[in-house]
């Protein structure tokens, strides 16, 4: 067993913020599942250290000596653990560790006769770290049981009886009941039955849905119907509601929890308040005519406060509130600094499809320059089949007939162009205009005031054209004009005409638009606002699922709309909502500034209850233990408040001061 192993132990051996918990304070979590049980060797020993810190109390003025050896073994046995790791903190270079600093001020204060100080400073600490460590864990697990009211058991069928057995036990083809006000354990397909389930929970704003025998119901979805049998699908760890869970935990993790300018005060908090503590000493002693000792005693006060655990502590559990929050609301950030980056969204530019439109074109108009329009329907609805875009699943909608599988070889599909195929030996070419005319086939100008224009090529000649028309989301505009009252400029880009993309930005008072865009324009587009944008303002790119990477690519942060149908696939962007409404967005932005609002104001009333301590300590009123009690105070009373992250209430005062 090597040195370092041994002094790894000796650190390990407590449970307190000075070796795991404080990682939380830097935006690591230290919370693991099931209930807090701090060691019961810590407690212990914390507990006789107070009792022999009593006794030296009791013993005061008899026997100094007595005293201070009881005094120094109380600091010694409730503070070993912080002592071996400041130990070797300073072995790694890492001087202005906190346990460095607690470790500094107890040697000091022995040494200049302060020895119950001392003692007191070092047991109130390691108390407040439990109490610490125990909030942070309480209020970790409340934010994440408030993402999805979870069901503990389940109604499921054995042998033709019904019984009920844990949900996290059920399996993928078992069958289960579900009641009235009951909530769907895991994912499933309703085998008897039609009800109405409530979607809110999973972000989706239609609060009711309508289900019948073979649809799928998403777990997190509560019956507000009638009795329903269902088939297991998906266990209740690969549930959606499992995914969107661990997508939030994932997120919290990722990146730094706080704001740039907060890091940056926690980072240089140490070095200042250190150098502070030094200066202080000469300056009382010399300029305020107070006692050698005495001036010593007051600048430990600087080195107690120097910690920035009561200002770092809860940025981690705010941003976790808020990634929730977001969450409930059907947004999924990828990580932290998404999040910061949505709160200072500059510019939005919309890619028209699948963002302010429903996502659902419908063919509006067949032409046919070689066949009847049926006919060609018919011709591009089985080009179409293999296909799952959005433009397929409507012309096969659109057509009524029966599709003959074996007829369709060598299918390939351009993604965001269109498809290739051959039928009945024929082959067909059938997308955008990039498309045919990459395959050196002539394609009439055509101007549509409405739609997406879908080109048929049959044997290498052009045959016709379907449009498509996609209608804009009912909440589009009240979503748009929201968007400028937060202060935010509003782009719209599309592929479609002049005269379409003109009636769609004069419906949703948009100012500046672009038709008539390929991705290649688009992404040009992007860049351009991008480099005429302000640095300290965001360029958001939302879009659909389909939308080009280069076109993500070039913004500073990209959305996208998907489904729930799309959320286990690989994230393309740095937030995806899977809400139905365009009010997401506008939902996803004012959670983010209320969250770094909120980070804010914690941050800064623990500095300012920091320079007030520092106040009261340069003028005597407060001891060394009184600054650490006053100071774990404030990290106890962020960890608590972080909750508040978390609420309607936060959305809906901060939409008033908006307004």
């Amino acid at each position: 067993m090597t040195f370092s192993t041994v002094i790894d132990m000796l650190c390990n051996s407590r449970f307190s913020c000075s070796s795991n918990c404080c990682g939380s304070a830097y935006g690591t979590h230290c919370c693991t599942e099931g209930e807090y049980e701090p060691q019961l060797w810590f407690v212990v020993r914390l507990f006789v250290a107070s009792i022999i810190f009593s006794i030296a109390l009791i013993l005061a003025g008899s026997s100094i000596i007595l005293q201070t050896i009881l005094l120094v073994l109380s600091a010694a046995i409730s503070g070993s653990d912080i002592y071996f790791a400041a130990f070797k903190s300073v072995i790694n270079k890492e001087f202005f560790d906190k346990t460095v600093l607690i470790t500094l001020t107890v040697a000091i204060a022995l040494i200049i006769g302060r020895g119950a100080e001392a003692a007191a400073t070092v047991i109130i600490f390691q108390i407040a770290e439990i109490i610490i460590e125990f909030c942070y864990h309480k209020t970790f697990y409340t934010i994440k049981d408030a993402l999805f009211p979870q069901t503990l058991f389940a109604n499921i069928i054995k042998d033709n009886d019904e019984c009920e057995v844990l949900a996290a036990e059920l399996n993928i083809g078992d069958i289960i009941v579900v009641y009235p006000k009951q909530i769907f354990p895991c994912d499933c397909i309703v085998v008897e039955g039609s009800s109405s389930v409530d979607l809110s929970n999973l972000g989706s704003f239609e609060k009711t849905t309508p289900v019948f025998e073979g649809d799928e119901i998403y777990s997190g979805s509560l019956n507000i119907g009638t009795k329903l049998r269902c088939e297991v699908v998906s266990t209740m760890e690969e549930s959606a509601a499992a995914f969107i869970t661990n997508s939030v935990l994932e997120a919290s993790k990722n990146e730094a929890p706080a704001p740039l300018p907060i890091s940056s005060v926690a980072t240089f908090l140490t070095p200042v308040f250190m150098i502070l503590s030094i200066i202080a000493m000469p300056v009382l002693h010399f300029v305020m005519k107070i006692e050698p000792l005495e001036s010593i005693n007051r600048a430990l006060s600087f080195l107690i406060v120097a910690n920035p655990c009561a200002i770092m502590v809860a940025m981690p559990l705010i941003k976790l509130a808020g990634l929730a929050w977001a969450a409930k609301h059907g947004v999924l950030f990828s990580n932290c600094i998404s999040v910061a980056e949505s709160a200072d969204a500059g510019v939005l530019i919309f890619d028209r499809e699948g963002t302010l439109t429903e996502g659902m074109p419908k063919v509006t108009s067949v032409v046919s320059e070689r066949m009847g329009s049926e006919v060609l329907l018919k011709i591009c609805a089985h080009a179409f089949a293999y296909s799952s875009s959005a433009q397929a699943k409507s012309i096969i909608s659109s057509y009524t007939g029966t599709i003959y599988i074996d007829l369709i070889q060598n299918f390939v599909e351009i993604p965001n162009s269109g498809v290739e195929v051959t039928i009945d030996g024929v082959s067909i070419c059938a997308g955008n205009k990039d498309l045919l005319a990459a395959k050196s086939i002539f394609v009439p100008e055509i101007d549509s005031e409405y739609g997406e224009i879908i080109y048929i090529a049959i044997g290498g000649e052009y045959a016709g054209h379907l449009v498509l028309s996609d209608a804009l989301r009912s909440d589009a505009s009240a979503a748009i004009s929201q968007l400028l009252d937060l202060g935010a400029e509003v782009v719209m880009l599309t592929s479609e005409s002049a005269e379409g993309a003109y009636n769609t930005a004069t419906q949703l008072g948009i100012t500046e638009y672009y038709c008539k865009l390929s991705d290649k324009e688009k992404a040009l587009k992007v860049a351009d606002i991008r480099n005429t944008c302000s640095p300290s303002k965001t360029v958001i790119y939302v879009s659909g699922r389909a939308a080009s990477i280069s076109v993500r690519e070039e913004a500073d942060l990209s959305i996208e709309y998907s489904d729930l149908e799309g959320i286990s696939l690989p994230k393309k962007s740095d937030v995806v909502i899977v809400s139905d409404s365009a009010s997401s967005l506008v939902s996803a932005i004012k959670i983010s500034k209320f969250s770094n609002l909120f980070s804010y104001m914690v941050a800064g009333t623990a500095l300012l209850v920091k320079l007030i301590l520092l106040t009261v300590a340069t003028m005597g009123a407060g001891a060394i233990w009184f600054s650490i009690f006053l100071d774990s105070s404030v990290a106890i009373a962020s960890v608590l408040v972080s909750v508040y992250a978390y609420g309607r209430d936060s959305i809906d005062s901060l939409s008033r001061q908006q307004n």
